[in-house]
């Protein structure tokens, strides 16, 4: 290329509009997220992200977690910016003009090469689908025949002659046409058709229905005396879709034959959550005769006529025992396609798409169905462009495997040359020091030096360790061997270990205990009334609660926080716990405010509505423990059966295989603890042989929970790495880094035993719902802390993995608060191939990021606050940074497209811009926008750090945020009230960015010296 056509490049190629187009790309998916709290994923997708341009409104934008409709001064205002498809336009011209300019074609550079050819195909496949894919439904009844998809995205008005006989004449009108005033006249029909009134969203009203907006203005027809209710867009990606209406008035020969109401609401494919007030209404077609000729006039959803019929032979929904969460899903039908000879029987359920060339390119999957059980909704995807993010995906991902994987073996070549040198004694070699390579520090020696063991010093390190190693294991030892004591003689340890099948999974006795008393007062012991300050583990609360033990009533054990709940209650507002009899008191008032507060709808209460709600489930919860005749306590006949049965039967008598339970009860009942604990141990023992495989399971996780090793790391973490780390930089290094080094080995086995047991019982991925997410994220940064301290050997490692890793099992124990949590998984989350993938590798991104912060706050609080922070230090901690981002951008890249697979494997569509993919796309591109601007120089050390610091907040809002928006497909994390509590975090984080912003001249780390 020439040097003319490079100069001309040149401005292209920046790296300064690469980040700055990085930074308008995370506008524009921040903008089109927020904004589905208002406009439906449709408009969303259109107007954002397949458009040119487009104006982002700034109120959602800076009140994000604002009740839909709400609006402050902002709400008038908006910004002007770039669309999607310029957004696209402008990344692939600075990408190839950089590789122009910039880049050579050589093996070093191959990798860089193969990851920005992985996106173009992946940017040309988001664009190609949003052009040629169609994605439509088939709505079938059980029996029923179709040969036709709809859209309902989209609305079409069909006039329908039906006069010949082996056919129907039909003239279609779609709907751009259908505008206010217009006036139609299809060559095909003796009429012509003025549209008065176009709804695109709309609910139908009866006579008797009172509205001051409803409009009414048809003369002839079926609909003549109902009026429409116009409605605002739907909103999100959940909530439904737009049902049409409209009215119009028919003409023929110059004359007018009346004005009719044409409604989507008489077409049966129309589903909305809650069905409004047109549920409610009688709609149908609507009829005109015209030449002799009778025509019928649908509004309804756009239809794709099909060559092939299906036929839906069954549809089959199971639920996990004694819930109504589905284990699966599916629908069998028949096949037909006569132009290629087909006619077969297939079955389509979650996961399990039908793909057959026959079907032209169209691809089946199981979307929903309706209540009843007996309608299937299927998706039907045709998607041109389909192979596409495939091909970009593997370009992307073993070319960042190449490109991270070549930097990080020179680097590590480099870091064992350097520390073997500094390993070579001097002439008369000083013990226990780290090899002096630069300007002591104030204390004494290098601050935060990588610590290197002398010949002489190493028997003391390795002691150390030793040392830290065995007081953890001493520990973990003591508290796995130490028995659950019995009470009053009742050997309630054993009694933990029978089985109950409660929430769709079978668990012990012990975890129902635990998690039954933790949801109601946020502990799993409880204080004894009559022997104050005695407290007693959580089965025994259930034992005395399932057999109406005398004072059972009595235990507060209820928590109650909110001052209006007591007020309204007449409750002591100086007490925080309540009894059971307590609240009985009362249950007319709770029962009252309950139902009031339960008619708003959920993620629209406010806190003394979601009090009350959460109070009165809390009831319920605890007299449903008190009910056992209703608990799956019966087991099955045999290891393959499912079938638990309720203690009693719909008629109150005993289920057979019932009375060993209700023996031993009424042993605890009579206050018979010999009796009690043999009909337990016998018990136990007869279902130790009828399902062994169970009854594993049910000891094992009572091991677990008597083991609590989220509990204990958590506090461990702290005690015995972070303090041993902070005192390593202070003197003593020589014992207190190993220490350290040995302690956090050891707890973050104990953190792995406890991931790796909820794998084996649950029978799924490690990270299932957000209580496994949080404890995996706090596993993922202490093992990527374990392997920074190996190579870098300064503590700054292990004191962010134990900051972080006590922080995420904080998190895990206040979300584990809202009650099991290792419930079983949807019907489309239970495949293990997906949730050993995709789920992980996002899990680590996040937790790569937050590591990242973490080390870069380190920086900044060292720096500024002390004198431990000098060139050499400086310079690690930075490159602990960039390497954590490197990595961070790798997980999160495949992570999110791994996601996109799964997404188009199970609903045809690779990518919806739904909130929480929105979420995930936001942290690769702002750890992308952390390494190009390094790599391009506009920010150095400091500015990676403060840019680094920023990414809590990213992390946290696709982690949490998107879920408190209460929109989207994903938003199965929803936390009433935690808005406020990230808002903090936010705060304090941009503060924290605001102060790494200090001229570093007033560091005491750097005072006196350049930047």
């Amino acid at each position: 290329m020439s040097s003319g056509i490079k100069k001309l490049l040149k401005p292209l190629a920046s790296l300064y509009l690469t980040v700055a187009l990085l930074g308008l790309s995370m506008l524009l998916v921040y903008g089109g997220t927020v904004v589905q709290k208002e406009m439906g994923i449709q408009d969303v997708q259109k107007q954002f992200f397949h458009s040119w341009f487009v104006r982002i409104p700034l109120d959602p934008i800076v009140h994000p977690f604002a009740p839909a409709g709400t609006s402050t001064w902002l709400a008038n205002w908006g910004v002007w910016m770039v669309g999607g498809y310029t957004l696209i336009v402008l990344l692939l011209a600075n990408l190839f003009a950089a590789h122009s300019v910039r880049f050579k074609l050589n093996w070093k550079r191959s990798g860089i090469i193969a990851i920005h050819l992985g996106l173009i195909v992946m940017l040309f496949g988001e664009v190609f689908a949003s052009l040629f894919s169609v994605e439509s439904q088939m709505m079938i009844d059980q029996g029923q025949t179709v040969s036709y998809s709809f859209d309902s995205r989209h609305v079409e008005l069909a006039v329908i002659d039906p006069s010949p006989a082996d056919h129907d004449n039909v003239t279609v009108i779609d709907e751009s046409s259908l505008k206010d005033g217009a006036v139609l006249r299809p060559a095909s029909l003796p009429f012509e058709i003025e549209v008065n009134n176009y709804f695109s969203n709309s609910a139908v009203l009866g006579p008797m229905q009172q509205s001051t907006t409803a409009v009414q203005k048809a003369t002839v027809g079926n609909n003549q005396r109902l009026r429409i209710e116009p409605e605002g867009k739907t909103a999100g990606t959940e909530s439904g879709n737009d049902v049409a209406s409209a009215f119009v008035t028919l003409r023929a020969g110059g004359r007018a034959l009346g004005t009719y109401l044409l409604t989507q609401w008489a077409d049966p494919h129309v589903t909305r959550p809650g069905m409004p007030l047109s549920g409610l209404v009688n709609t149908s077609p609507e009829t005109v005769e015209v030449g002799g000729k009778t025509y019928q006039l649908n509004l309804r959803y756009r239809r794709y006529y099909k060559p092939y019929q299906v036929t839906l032979l069954k549809f089959s929904h199971d639920r996990y025992p004694g819930t109504d969460v589905p284990t699966n899903f599916s629908s069998l039908i028949r096949l037909v396609d006569p132009t290629r000879n087909v006619d077969r029987t297939v079955k389509i359920w979650m996961n399990h798409p039908l793909t057959y060339p026959s079907l032209r390119g169209e691809t089946f999957y199981q979307q929903s169905f309706l209540p009843g059980d007996r309608t299937t909704i299927l998706q039907v995807t045709h998607n041109p462009a389909w192979p596409l993010p495939y091909i970009g995906l593997a370009l992307g991902f073993v070319g960042m495997l190449f490109h991270f994987g070549m930097n990080l073996t020179s680097f590590l070549r480099r870091q064992g040359a350097a520390r073997r040198a500094a390993a070579t004694p001097p002439a008369r070699p000083s013990r226990g020091k780290p090899a002096a390579t630069h300007a002591p520090s104030p204390i004494g020696e290098p601050a935060l030096a990588s610590y290197t063991l002398e010949p002489r010093s190493r028997l003391g390190g390795w002691l150390a360790a030793a040392l830290g190693a065995v007081i953890c294991a001493a520990f973990f030892g003591y508290v796995l061997s130490t028995p659950v004591a019995p009470e009053n003689g009742f050997d309630l340890g054993s009694f933990s270990r029978l089985p109950v099948n409660f929430g769709g999974r079978v668990m012990p006795l012990d975890t129902l205990a635990r998690i039954g008393l933790k949801e109601i007062s946020t502990r799993e012991t409880f204080d004894d009334p009559v022997a104050k300050n005695t407290y007693h583990p959580a089965i025994r609360w259930l034992a005395d609660t399932m057999s109406d033990a005398p004072g059972s009533l009595k235990y507060k054990v209820i928590v109650i926080d909110d001052p209006s709940v007591k007020s309204q209650l007449g409750l002591d507002p100086n007490e925080k716990m309540f009894s059971l009899d307590d609240l009985l008191a009362h249950k007319e008032i709770v029962q009252k405010q309950m139902d009031l507060a339960i008619q708003v709808p959920e993620k629209q209460r406010d806190d003394y509505q979601r009090h009350i709600v959460e109070l009165a489930q809390h009831v319920e919860q605890y007299l449903e423990l008190r009910q056992i005749g209703k608990l799956l306590l019966v087991p099955p006949a045999n290891e393959g059966s499912d079938r638990w049965k309720p203690l009693e039967s719909d008629r109150g008598t005993l289920t057979p295989g019932g009375k060993p339970f209700l023996d031993l009860l009424k042993d605890y009942g009579d206050d018979k603890p010999r009796e009690f604990n043999t009909d337990v141990a016998a018990y136990h023992a007869d279902l130790a042989k009828q399902l062994p495989s169970t009854m594993g399971k049910v000891d094992y996780e009572v091991f677990l929970n008597h083991a609590d090793p989220f509990f204990w790391c958590l506090w461990l973490y702290v005690f015995l790495v972070f303090v041993p780390a902070c005192l390593s930089w202070l003197g003593w290094r020589g014992f207190f880094w190993p220490a350290a080094l040995g302690t956090m080995v050891v707890i973050f086995a104990y953190h792995t035993f406890g991931i790796v047991s909820r794998v084996y019982l649950t029978g799924w991925g490690p990270v299932t719902n957000l209580y496994s997410a949080a404890t995996f994220i706090g596993w993922a940064v202490v093992l990527f802390a374990i392997g920074l301290e190996l190579i870098y050997r300064n503590g700054v490692g292990a004191a962010a993995g134990a900051v972080v890793g006590f922080s995420s099992l904080i998190l895990a124990h206040f979300l584990g608060l809202d009650g099991d949590m290792m419930k079983p998984l949807q019907a489309v989350l239970m495949t293990k191939f997906w949730l050993w993938t995709h789920v992980p590798c996002v899990t680590l991104g996040y937790a790569s990021t937050i590591l990242a912060a973490v080390l870069a706050i380190v920086y900044v609080v060292l720096g500024l606050c002390t004198r431990l922070i000098d060139e050499p230090s400086g310079k690690a901690l930075s490159r602990m940074v960039y390497a954590i981002t490197c990595f961070a951008i790798l997980f999160s890249f495949v992570g999110t497209i791994l996601g996109g697979i799964w997404a188009d494997y199970s609903w045809g569509r690779f990518w919806g811009w739904d909130p929480k993919e929105n979420g995930a796309i936001l942290i690769v591109l702002w750890n992308a926008i952390i390494l190009h601007a390094r790599w391009g120089g506009m920010v150095k050390q400091r500015g990676m750090m403060v840019l680094a610091i920023l990414g809590i907040v990213v992390t946290t809002w696709s982690y949490f945020g998107t879920n408190l928006l209460g929109i989207g497909l994903h938003s199965y994390g929803f936390m009433e009230g935690a808005a406020g509590r990230l808002e903090l975090v936010w705060l304090g984080t941009l503060i924290m960015a605001l102060i790494g912003l200090v001229p570093q001249r007033y560091w005491l780390s750097f005072a006196g010296r350049e930047n």
